[in-house]
């Protein structure tokens, strides 16, 4: 699915949901992009950086072979950008309450080529014992596809734009891969602090292990008694158009009537 298009629903639509089980969207998302056409012979790729960061580079993430780092969700990672010292870290917090969609992401900088690379999450626990499934948790990798800058120099830059289901990604030095967390509070979910792990494996880096906390508020919001809807643009045939019928999953579990 395209990343804008889902940053929006998070950011903007976390309403009332009212249901149990792990979300019917994860599935109606789907798991995988189309494979992309290759670039056309003559065209020349415009390595694209959010600005020239200086960071520094840690005996430990010499030795890990790569920098662990996190930036708001409406900012974009680049492939090549480089992490500043003040997005280094090893835990990831939000707070969140009951019948609620939210979504985490934090990436990694290559310092060496890195094989087969992937993450696994444990269940949230809180201290008095409570959980949250790790089924309610969907992992995704935020995949780059090209945009043409200039058609007659033929040059493209590589946009962050795809969430996809990816178990093991390998990438090059220099490089960045970025995770896309969404996470679902079942409505009868306890309030409290939860906690899990993130584990972030390589073929030929050590273990890393990145926290994952969230706080659970001790309220439930108010199901809207008006109509809560997006309008779509296009020419759509309803009983014959598969992707029309995700998006109105989609938007029923962001409690849209």
């Amino acid at each position: 699915m395209k990343i804008s298009f889902f940053a929006g629903m998070i950011s903007l639509l976390s309403v009332f949901l009212c249901y149990s089980e792990s979300p019917v969207q994860y599935e109606a998302w789907g798991k995988k992009a189309g494979s992309m056409q290759p670039i056309p012979d003559g065209w020349k790729q415009i390595k694209q950086e959010t600005e020239n960061i200086k960071f520094d580079i840690s005996a430990e993430e010499e030795s890990n072979g790569f920098i662990v780092f996190k930036r708001h969700k409406q900012e974009l990672v680049f492939l090549y950008d480089k992490p500043r010292n003040s997005e280094k870290t090893n835990s990831l917090r939000v707070f969140t309450c009951p019948s609620l969609f939210e979504s985490v992401t934090f990436s990694l900088h290559a310092l060496l080529d890195l094989k087969n690379i992937e993450i696994q999450v444990d269940d949230l626990i809180s201290k008095d014992g409570n959980k949250i499934s790790k089924e309610n948790i969907d992992i995704r990798v935020v995949k780059h596809l090209p945009k043409p800058v200039n058609k007659d120099n033929k040059t493209y830059k590589l946009y962050p734009y795809i969430l996809d289901k990816e178990e093991k990604v390998s990438i090059k030095k220099d490089e960045n891969l970025q995770w896309w967390l969404t996470i679902y509070i079942p409505e009868k979910t306890q309030a409290g602090n939860y906690e899990s792990k993130i584990k972030i494996l390589a073929e030929n880096a050590v273990k890393f292990e990145v926290k994952l906390l969230i706080k659970v508020l001790p309220i439930n919001l108010v199901k809207p008694d008006i109509s809560v809807g997006i309008s779509s643009a296009g020419d759509f045939e309803p009983p014959k158009d598969m992707l029309l019928e995700k998006q109105w999953i989609d938007r029923r579990e962001h409690g849209m009537n």
